[in-house]
């Protein structure tokens, strides 16, 4: 008997990327990556697997050690320093040499070196070739940091097995949450709380982030892979699927655009 039933299995794939300071402290990866090791609970019929996506040399093996003594799955999606290099390009792209054009002709040049680097939506089609390939129910492309309770989680698992043959795609809210710093997890008895179900120690700051996406194993619609890290990658699958939310007001322009450099630049002079 397999340890997994492919019509009664979702795929939950999070992935690992390198952190970007200043937007993320150094030792987030490692701090987040601990909690949900330690903390989520095993999820029936749930798969998790960690996408390390391009972690850099330092963090790779330590990343991958920590993971495996959990007893999860990896798929490594390497760096080459030699693949970088022939991203890290040097051209005007023809624009004068003014000081917006030299502004967008950066932001132009270093466009495919995030692609290469961030790999947002490179990783998220990884994980789902991973997942429809195997015959999965369902396949997750989580952010790396998001988290289920076992209430959150049966309550969704029933969903989308009743959806499966009817919905080829859905939508997930999840709700941005913090640390309480007044509490210690070693003081709690419980493991959640009784009215937001929340794990002890953990606060809701009210604020609802982009939808997650799962794909059933008939989806067919992938990931933008030329829209880099800042460009809105996920949200661009949210508007193909017609997903309502806070994005419905964004411009879908690239925001790399010159006149948007150019307003930026005639706003802090």
């Amino acid at each position: 008997t397999p340890l997994f039933d492919e019509n009664q299995t979702v795929g939950l794939y999070r992935f690992i990327g390198n952190p970007l300071p200043p937007r993320h402290d150094a030792n987030q990866l490692f701090v987040n990556l601990r909690y949900i090791l330690e903390r989520e609970p095993r999820l029936p019929h749930g798969r998790k697997i960690f996408v390390l996506n391009r972690l850099n040399e330092t963090l790779l093996p330590n990343v991958q050690r920590l993971i495996r003594s959990h007893g999860y799955d990896i798929i490594v999606i390497p760096f080459s320093n030699n693949e970088y290099r022939c991203h890290q390009v040097a051209d005007t792209y023809g624009l004068a040499p003014s000081e917006w054009s030299e502004l967008v002709t950066e932001k132009f040049a270093r466009s495919n070196q995030n692609l290469y680097a961030i790999n947002n939506n490179g990783a998220r089609n990884v994980a789902l070739r991973h997942g429809i390939l195997r015959g999965w129910a369902w396949t997750m492309p989580l952010d790396g940091n998001c988290f289920f309770t076992v209430a959150q989680w049966t309550a969704l698992a029933s969903e989308l097995f009743n959806a499966v043959g009817s919905f080829h795609y859905a939508a997930i809210p999840f709700l941005r949450t913090g640390l309480d710093q007044r509490r210690t997890f070693e003081d709690e008895g419980e493991t959640e709380h009784a009215t937001t179900g929340l794990p002890r120690g953990v606060v809701a700051n009210s604020e609802f982030g982009e939808q997650q996406n799962a794909f059933a194993r008939d989806a067919h619609f992938r990931f933008d892979p030329t829209s880099p890290y800042g460009h809105r990658p996920k949200v661009s699958m949210l508007w193909k699927l017609g997903v309502k939310g806070a994005w419905d007001s964004w411009n879908h322009e690239p925001v790399f655009r010159a006149g948007g450099k150019c307003e930026y630049l005639s706003k802090h002079k």
